[in-house]
C-alpha cells in the first residue's frame, strides 16, 4: 500500500473527505494536466525522495498517511479518483519524527 505526505493543515479535510485528485501547486509547477493524488509507492521510495524537503516550506510540519489502494510498481503510484477517509491511515503527524 502507498504512502502520502501533506501539510499537516491539510490533515483535518483529508480525514473528513478524503484525499481529492487536483492539480496542487507542486504539481503545477511541474506542468502536470491531469488531477491526480500522488503517492509513494513504496516506503523506501518516501525516505529516498530527498527533494521533497525542497517542495514545501521549512517550517511546514509534514503528516504521513498510509493509503489502502494497490501500489504501481514505480516509485509513483497516481490515483485519478478520490480515495474515501476510510482508506486513509494516519501514521504520523510529523514526517520528520519518522524519519529519524
Amino acid at each position: 500500500m502507498p504512502w502520502h505526505i501533506t501539510p499537516l493543515e491539510n490533515l483535518p479535510r483529508i480525514l473528513r473527505e478524503g484525499l481529492i485528485p487536483a492539480i496542487g501547486p507542486q504539481s503545477a509547477d511541474l506542468g502536470e494536466e491531469i488531477a491526480a493524488v500522488h503517492l509513494f509507492s513504496r516506503f523506501d521510495d518516501l525516505m529516498d525522495a530527498n527533494w521533497v524537503e525542497d517542495a514545501f516550506d521549512e517550517e511546514e510540519t509534514l503528516a504521513l498517511l498510509h493509503v489502502a489502494v494497490p501500489s504501481s510498481k514505480g516509485a509513483w503510484t497516481e490515483m485519478t479518483t478520490a480515495v474515501p477517509p476510510e482508506r486513509i491511515m494516519l501514521i504520523s503527524r510529523d514526517l520528520d519524527e519518522v524519519a529519524d
